[in-house]
């Protein structure tokens, strides 16, 4: 992953002045130093700079009502798209410390905003959490009504009947006219007796499907978020690697993992959920801070009780460091665990010498993250030296956000000591990041046609399982993200016993040699011999479209029958076994791959994603079968089946509203 660095943060110049006070002597000696521990203590006993700290960003009572006044005027005119905007914003702002009964009528309006959008799940969630707020006893017949009339629209009548019943009650607290008050009990008895008597039930709710999104057949008994038919083995040349257990077919599912870590890019707080990195359409404000926004409860509950809690204190100094996203992993995967739990990390690695047993390989465990791979060995002094200190300055803030704090059973030399260990495992995973760390994607639908269709980095997540996988210029995998979970398909048939190989930026088709050589040098440092490197593959604008590319029919033999596009003959000599090769029925398959190929694309611009992909899958398939890569034909298929593909995780608009989009837009034709 290509890291994501703000160069006008306080950090680079910070380190530049004590980069100036080390003597080449002491960077010699530092040079000599073996462990993390002892580079982080090194750095801190000749650091005599103190790093500068920001407040965090607060919130604002009067902002807050200011919005929440905007919010109602949209309201009242019909603008709710506006007025959600307003009412939101107004949540974000509201301190804490506010009055409760204030913040639970904002959330009662946006209720009513939701409603009128036809979002009646958010409307529902904002109504439950009103009313446990604190929303004054006397308009509770309002909720109440908005309640069972969302549920109604959502099908679920039999609960829809108890919220009409808790309304009616309701009206007695309601300060308003007698009659008035009579009518809507009235009212909503007959449509009571109406619902009662048809024997009202609850639709079935329909769960998203992510049938498609699941490992494909058994989860592997070690690997547990990989399929069982994906081994991993290790070899001094390559390392760890991924190879098929048995045939994987191009649409298989073969790993599904939550990050180990994963971090927001600053840029997306306010657009996206800063746990699970879902946009966020209706949001869910943070208790303490105006930075940061969630998805709903779940997720802000989830944050505070793991990272936020002490991250938030401490989010706008990491941000205006200029560290990097990597940088702010390396600190996550330490913040979300509490302090107890590392202290007991490091009783096992002075006992034992590692963490965890290895029984089972879970990215939710520790010990898988602690033995990535980090190069240390190969690491220049000075790199080094610049990481120590950025440890020290990560150190420094989990000390300011309280984390290290309610020890009382140590000793201050005890404390200390492990205050520097735990810096000592920062510095550690700030080197395996930079090797083992990906970037979480969305894919953005800008019209019809897949050519617009843009990615955009969302973000960067940690995933163990998937950090086993090995580089090739042409991956057989492609992965897409579902929030922050990823999801790994086949693209390609792989057969028993092959390797199984990801992409870690450039692919072949689209990056010349000497480039993609460079790029994954400097980034990975490690020299490609991939087959499209070693074997010179030519991109997809240079390969050749007078000549298709036949196997020979003896299966001994590993030559390739090229044959001119416009041949007459049915039967070619293969000029290394000397053997004729029979590609009557290949030239048949090959007929037919254009009304398939033709047939998918329909399917993709008219939204209808499922079809599309299966349709491009059928081509892929037939097309491998028949000819031998690279061919110009297979990979225009296989960049539609990654269009397809990736528009089934993270998308703006969500897949279901562009496809309803969509379907409006031909009915106009």
């Amino acid at each position: 992953m290509k890291d994501v660095i703000n160069q006008t943060g306080f950090f680079k110049e910070q380190y530049q002045k004590f980069r100036k006070s080390v003597s080449d002597k002491d960077l010699k000696c530092f040079a000599g130093l073996k462990t993390d521990v002892e580079r982080l203590k090194f750095v801190e006993e000749r650091n005599r700079l103190e790093f500068p700290s920001r407040s965090k960003d607060s919130k604002n009572l009067e902002q807050a009502l200011n919005l929440k006044e905007k919010g109602n005027k949209c309201f009242q005119k019909e603008q709710n798209a506006d007025a959600l905007s307003f009412y939101s914003q107004s949540l974000v702002m509201y301190p804490q410390d506010g009055d409760l009964t204030e913040f639970s009528i904002i959330r009662a309006n946006r209720s009513a905003t939701l409603y009128h959008l036809q979002e009646y799940r958010a409307a529902l969630s904002d109504i439950e959490i009103a009313l446990a707020q604190g929303y004054p006893k006397h308009l509770h017949y309002k909720v109440l009504d908005r309640k069972a009339k969302c549920l109604m629209a959502l099908k679920q009548n039999y609960t829809a009947i108890h919220s009409l019943r808790e309304t009616i009650s309701a009206l007695d607290d309601a300060k308003i006219p007698a009659d008035v008050r009579q009518k809507k009990q009235n009212d909503i008895q007959i449509m009571l007796g109406i619902m009662v008597k048809s024997k009202a039930c609850d639709e079935q709710i329909k769960k998203p499907a992510d049938i498609i999104n699941r490992v494909t057949g058994e989860k592997n008994p070690k690997y547990k978020a990989a399929s069982e038919s994906v081994g991993f083995d290790f070899s001094e040349s390559e390392g760890r690697f991924a190879q098929a257990e048995s045939d994987l077919q191009s649409g298989d599912v073969i790993l599904r993992e939550p990050p180990h870590c994963s971090v927001l890019l600053q840029e997306n707080a306010k657009t996206h959920c800063f746990q699970c990195m879902k946009r966020c359409y209706f949001i869910e404000p943070c208790q303490k801070c105006s930075a940061v926004i969630f998805c709903g409860p779940k997720c802000q509950q989830m944050a505070y009780k793991t990272h936020h809690k002490h991250e938030c204190e401490v989010l706008k100094t990491l941000w205006e460091s200029g560290a990097s996203i990597t940088c702010l992993m390396a600190l996550r995967i330490i913040i979300q665990k509490p302090f107890a739990y590392f202290l007991k990390v490091g009783q096992e690695l002075e006992v034992n010498g590692r963490v965890g047993s290895r029984a089972e390989y879970d990215g939710a465990d520790y010990s898988t993250v602690f033995d990535l791979v980090r190069h240390e060995d190969k690491r220049s002094t000075e790199g080094m030296f610049h990481k120590a200190y950025m440890a020290l300055f990560l150190q420094g803030c989990l000390k300011r956000s309280g984390y290290f704090d309610g020890n009382s059973d140590l000793s201050g030399e005890e404390q200390s000591k492990a205050e520097m260990a735990v810096g000592g495992l920062i510095l550690r995973h700030l080197q395996s990041l930079q090797f083992n760390a990906h970037e979480i994607s969305e894919m953005i639908f800008t019209s019809p046609d897949p050519k617009t269709w843009k990615s955009i980095f969302v973000g960067a997540g940690l995933y163990p399982t998937l950090a086993l996988f090995n580089h090739s210029c042409e991956p057989s995998i492609i992965r897409y993200f579902e929030g922050n979970k990823v999801v790994v398909k086949v693209i390609k048939n792989i057969k028993k016993g092959e390797k199984i190989y990801e992409n870690y930026g450039p692919i072949f088709t689209q990056t010349p040699k000497a480039e993609r050589q460079t790029t994954l040098k400097n980034q990975y440092w490690f020299e490609c011999s991939c087959e499209p490197c070693s074997r010179n593959w030519p991109m997809l604008d240079g390969m050749d479209v007078s000549t298709m590319r036949f196997p020979c029919d003896d299966t001994a033999c590993d030559n390739v029958v090229v044959v001119p596009v416009n041949t007459g003959s049915f039967m070619m000599q293969c000029n290394k076994c000397g053997r004729l090769t029979n590609i009557m029925k290949g030239l048949k398959v090959l007929q037919d791959s254009e009304s398939l190929f033709r047939l998918g694309e329909s399917f993709l611009q008219g939204g209808e994603i499922h079809k599309a992909l299966r349709k491009f899958l059928e081509l892929q398939s037939l097309l491998s079968n028949t000819l031998v890569p690279p061919f110009r034909d297979f990979y225009l298929c296989q960049q539609n089946v990654r269009n397809c593909i990736m528009a089934l995780g993270n998308t703006h608009p969500p897949l279901d509203k562009f496809v309803q989009r969509q379907s409006v837009n031909l009915k106009k034709l």
